[in-house]
């Protein structure tokens, strides 16, 4: 989880988007982004579908953890 966090992050600070847009896009709260980057809360697989959709992440299914890939 940690490394998909980290590639999310890695995007946002090369090419945007902030919290709240990052939020926007993906229908989650800031908050929620915000508690996951903090690693203070491990996101649902809803959550992790909606930060796959935001089309700036270029994120795969491939970036899913292997827990739910399997």
């Amino acid at each position: 989880m940690r490394e998909l966090w980290r590639q999310v992050s890695g995007v946002q600070e090369r090419c945007g988007p902030q919290h709240r847009e990052l939020a926007e896009q993906a229908e989650i709260s800031e908050a929620t982004i915000k508690l996951i980057e903090r690693s203070k809360t491990v996101p649902q697989l809803a959550t992790i579908v909606a930060l796959l959709r935001v089309s700036q992440l270029g994120l795969t299914l491939d970036d899913l953890p292997q827990k739910y890939r399997d």
